[in-house]
């Protein structure tokens, strides 16, 4: 079938009855985005990248806006596309809030960890399939593919973040996204005012949680909330209080 005349011969129809029905330039623009595989490949990792780094230094608030845009029109293209919905949504919500629950509220990799994960790929599959269960052998390439895809995407974004992240924050850009400590002066001071936990400084203690980076710590028979300089320190080891300002205390590993 190539034209309207070959369609009202296969249905033995007039081809004047047969009605034609143009979609407006915008729609099909925004499908052609959405079944761009390069541009929303792009997408989830820009959006991977910036959630990893709101993740594991809270407080930028940067990063978590760039990846709740990009996240968001990567679903929303997948839904204008008709393969997501609110199901696969939900489940990606769920798995990061998950995840945020198992790094900063619960201490060790568990349930929260393990089922965030698999809540937030789980629910990036479906948004690019159409089905919920392959039914043939195309559908089953489909999915392998996709899944292939994704788990490559992933692991090539969190190895290039680990790469770059530090160099990358020594960048005139990044340094932008950042609040310096001048521009912090302020809050700094008022937050010393408030809370006076300098005598901290020099003391040792046990982690009580694991940090990663943020969790709680036992010194002199208190639990203390604190951070560590970035490194994630398990449970039940030896502490230095490293810095203190205001009610943030930094701690670093003893050695």
């Amino acid at each position: 079938v190539t034209n309207i005349e070959d369609i009202a011969a296969t249905f033995g129809i007039d081809p004047e009855q047969i009605q034609k029905i143009q979609r407006p330039a915008l729609s099909r623009f925004l499908t052609s985005l959405a079944n761009n595989t390069i541009l929303m490949g792009f997408l989830f990792m820009v959006g991977t990248w910036c959630l990893i780094s709101e993740i594991t230094t809270p407080g930028l608030g940067v990063p978590g806006f760039v990846a709740l845009v990009t996240l968001t029109i990567f679903f929303w293209a997948q839904i204008h596309n008709d393969t997501a919905g609110i199901l696969e949504l939900l489940l990606f919500i769920i798995g990061v809030i998950s995840l945020v629950l198992e790094i900063y509220v619960i201490p060790g990799f568990g349930i929260f960890g393990f089922g965030g994960i698999v809540l937030v790929f789980t629910s990036l599959i479906l948004a690019t399939v159409n089905f919920m269960i392959p039914s043939s052998n195309f559908e089953w390439n489909e999915l392998i593919n996709n899944m292939l895809t994704l788990l490559l995407s992933g692991v090539f974004t969190v190895t290039l973040f680990l790469v770059l992240r530090k160099p990358l924050s020594r960048m005139w850009f990044a340094k932008q996204l950042i609040h310096t400590e001048e521009e912090n002066t302020p809050q700094r001071e008022w937050n010393e005012a408030m809370v006076h936990l300098e005598h901290l400084i020099g003391k040792t203690g046990k982690t009580h949680t694991r940090l990663s980076p943020a969790g709680k710590v036992i010194i002199d028979g208190e639990v203390i909330d604190v951070i560590s300089e970035g490194d994630l320190i398990d449970a039940s080891t030896e502490i230095v209080v490293n810095e203190v300002t205001g009610n943030r205390v930094v701690v670093r590993r003893k050695t």
